[in-house]
């Protein structure tokens, strides 16, 4: 799921080619319009330096006529990877508050495309620990609600080195779980869960 979105959002790994092109131009605009990504996790702020893409690769995309954002960031020293992604069934994404989230195995007539938000350690080639991956799920029937995320608002910009893109300021909030199967395929939730907050301000690619 994590991989998914990292790939949608551009681009890959550090080291990929669409991720490289982007770093690049992080840090060619850093002086001008400086770029900012602030994660919590339980309280704990984890400190992320999207305009240091040596530090931490915060990459952000805007697909499909601008209704889908995608948010990929990851820091090897914090041994960390987030995903974030929403959409809008309505045209371009505009300031106001979307849902991001997973479906629980219960909920019919769930549609969960272009929308997650998972937290991970940072990608090692193997598989992370299970206890350490969570995310946003909408299964009322266990407890858990979708993430919000907040779009304050979105512009258009010159991105140097990368040339029209959009500039996006927003917020996100929610609680992240882990949901086992028992034999008889009925999902629950591992404790513990987490809260997973945080504010971003970044350049987002076009696709």
């Amino acid at each position: 799921m994590l991989a998914g979105v990292l790939a949608l959002s551009a681009c890959g790994r550090p080291g990929d080619s669409g991720s490289a092109a982007i770093a690049g131009a992080q840090a060619a605009d850093a002086g001008s319009l400086p770029q900012s990504f602030v994660l919590k996790v339980d309280g704990r702020e984890i400190p992320l330096s999207p305009d240091q893409p040596k530090v931490s690769q915060v990459v952000t995309t805007m697909m499909n006529g601008d209704t889908m954002l995608a948010i990929g960031a990851l820091d090897r020293g914090q041994d960390v990877s987030f995903a974030l992604g929403i959409a809008s069934d309505k045209g371009p994404l505009l300031p106001g508050s979307y849902p991001a989230y997973a479906c629980g195995r219960d909920v019919l007539d769930c549609s969960d495309k272009g929308r997650l938000a998972t937290l991970a350690p940072y990608p090692t080639g193997k598989p992370p620990a299970p206890e350490r991956t969570s995310s946003a799920w909408l299964a009322p029937k266990l407890g858990l609600q979708p993430a919000t995320v907040t779009i304050e608002w979105v512009k258009d910009v010159i991105w140097n080195g990368v040339g029209p893109a959009k500039r996006v300021k927003g917020r996100f909030e929610g609680t992240f779980a882990r949901l086992e199967q028992d034999p008889q395929g009925r999902e629950h939730v591992v404790p513990p869960t987490h809260r997973v907050e945080g504010t971003f301000e970044v350049y987002a690619a076009i696709r």
